[in-house]
């Protein structure tokens, strides 16, 4: 790195190489193949490329090596975070900010993981928390200025990226900046639907063309990314900040989010109030806080299950587990219609193929939420239970596939009543699920079924059952699978 650094650092930190000159004492002087010129009014700007070129390139490197080697690069977090920074409103080139944008949450994750190591600054310094907010505050606020400025709506996208990945990382630091952040984001959100309306106006002129359509259609599809990212921000400072940030989260939601939950609105703007409500469920539901939202929200949750869009599908069935698990009993009203919703996805003719598998897997995972949390109000439970075990193990969302077979894992410590059924007549189901599972433990996680600790207690249910089960029904129950099945579960066990 010590031979590396300087020459990057210094090709990073080049100025632009800029000329304004009058139009008319060039009007017959050759154009050089690495100089951009733009004309403005009576003058001629000349930049030359091959500088904005080599800067960007430079701290496109940067962030390379700052993501790859996160505390080891602390010796050079200093200067690389005062060459970033300045280059978030660097208009000349937009790669160079699209740069600068990106680099920010991996230099907090790599300050974040010097502070966990309790590394040595090159000052002599010991990174601790008080290191790491000051990092935060040196971070966070320019990024929510320059996001005000930002001309071009792609990169807007980027920094409500940006903003959202360092909320995640900066965790309770991040709770110092949430004023700025949401005027920031009232302002954005503004300026994009005014920028929508001003294109649907367009659109309704009698010389709108096919070739407009096309433009508007890309506009829109950036638009959509705008409101995307921001979503994506509500969550990261609701999963960081929980029920106490709602307050001032409530005018984002009420002026741009709930309009957004209307059947006349588009399948993009629905999904994504849907999962920001999904947020607001899942990681705000601390003392009842969310609970104002229930009644706005069930509606066009349960509706979207059915939807025929797969992702607004996949959104609102992961909600109507999110509320089963999180309201407890205020969710009770609305357990019927959510069973008979869900069972209407899981049971449709195309459930299993490629567009719908995951929404189906999410609706699996959420009657598994039912099952567990709100069984009370599940009419026949005997026979409900072990429907949900009999449609595992899920295969293709992973992170679904996880929790619900750390729930099944869960449900058998608990002896629960009604899963195996009289005569431990279903444990079949679960010896499949297992075999499927635990030779998956472990692989990366973009292929585990199962986590390392869920798999140790998948084996120590599996040898507990040994002892206490029936000869006869355990040979039943390995019946329910493959012989290859029962070579990898034993080879699994063995592990």
């Amino acid at each position: 790195l010590q031979v590396v650094m300087p020459p990057l650092l210094k090709s990073a930190q080049l100025k632009p190489d800029v000329q304004v000159t009058d139009a008319e004492d060039h009007e017959e002087a050759e154009e050089e193949e690495d100089v951009e010129v733009i004309a403005v009014g009576d003058k001629r700007i000349s930049i030359r490329t091959s500088v904005l070129e080599e800067k960007a390139t430079a701290c496109n490197m940067l962030c390379c090596y700052v993501d790859e080697l996160k505390d080891g690069f602390l010796p050079y977090l200093q200067p690389v975070v005062e060459t970033m920074v300045p280059l978030l409103d660097f208009y000349f080139h937009e790669d160079v900010r699209k740069a600068a944008v990106a680099s920010l949450p991996d230099i907090l994750r790599a300050g974040k993981a010097a502070m966990l190591k309790q590394c040595v600054a090159p000052t002599g310094q010991t990174v601790d928390a008080a290191y790491f907010r000051q990092l935060v505050g040196y971070v966070v606020p320019p990024l929510i200025k320059a996001l005000s400025k930002e001309p071009e709506v792609e990169i807007q996208a980027a920094m409500l990226e940006s903003l959202a990945d360092c909320a995640g990382v900066a965790g309770e630091h991040i709770s110092e900046h949430i004023a700025p952040m949401i005027e920031e984001f009232q302002s954005t959100l503004k300026g994009s639907l005014e920028r929508r309306a001003e294109r649907n106006k367009r659109a309704g002129t009698e010389d709108f063309d096919a070739e407009e359509m096309e433009a508007l259609t890309d506009e829109q599809a950036a638009e959509d990314e705008v409101f995307d990212q921001f979503a994506e921000c509500v969550g990261s400072l609701l999963r960081s900040l929980h029920a106490p940030v709602l307050p001032a989260l409530e005018p984002l939601l009420a002026q741009f989010v709930a309009p957004m939950l209307g059947p006349d609105r588009s399948p993009e703007e629905r999904r994504i109030a849907i999962c920001v409500f999904d947020d607001v469920m899942e990681h705000a539901s601390d003392g009842g806080a969310s609970l104002r939202y229930l009644d706005g929200f069930a509606g066009p949750c349960l509706a979207g299950c059915t939807d025929a869009d797969a992702d607004v599908r996949q959104a609102s069935v992961y909600g109507v587990g999110v509320m089963a698990e999180k309201l407890g009993q205020a969710f009770a009203p609305h357990v019927p219609a959510s069973l008979q919703t869900l069972a209407q996805v899981i049971q449709a003719p195309d459930a299993r193929g490629e567009e719908n598998v995951n929404a189906t897997e999410n609706a699996i995972s959420s009657l598994g939420k039912i099952c567990e949390f709100q069984r009370a109000c599940i009419p026949g439970p005997e026979s409900v239970v072990p429907q949900w075990l009999s449609m595992l193990p899920l295969t293709e969302d992973k992170v679904e596939a996880r929790a619900v077979h750390t729930q099944l894992v869960r449900m058998l410590e608990a002896n629960d009543p009604h899963l195996l059924g009289p005569n431990s007549e279903h444990l079949g189901s679960v010896v499949k699920v297992f075999a499927t599972a635990l030779p998956t433990a472990g692989l990366s996680e973009k292929l585990q079924l199962c986590t390392v600790e869920c798999a140790g207690k998948m084996k120590a249910l599996l040898m507990q059952m040994q002892g206490s089960v029936p000869p006869e029904t355990l040979t039943r129950a390995w019946s329910a699978i493959t012989p290859e099945q029962q070579q990898a579960l034993q080879q699994a066990m063995q592990a």
